[in-house]
């Protein structure tokens, strides 16, 4: 999609702490980064430049761009 490569798969709470970025999806909340879990700092505290080319792509899709 748009050039983004991703994988859908099951992981570990340890997995996801030490993942270099982290978000949460969904209809109503588009691309949420997810910058924290258990008080344990995810990537360097912000969202990362996958997560925003995904809300970007998203935004553009919801916005008709490019369609």
């Amino acid at each position: 999609m748009n050039g983004l490569a991703f994988e859908e798969r099951p992981f570990t709470v340890e997995e996801a702490q030490s993942a270099r970025e982290a978000f949460l999806t969904s209809a109503t909340s588009f691309v949420k980064p997810v910058t924290r879990i258990d008080d344990r700092v995810i990537g360097n505290g912000r969202a990362g430049s996958f997560t925003l080319q995904l809300f970007d792509a998203y935004m553009d899709h919801a916005r008709g761009v490019g369609t």
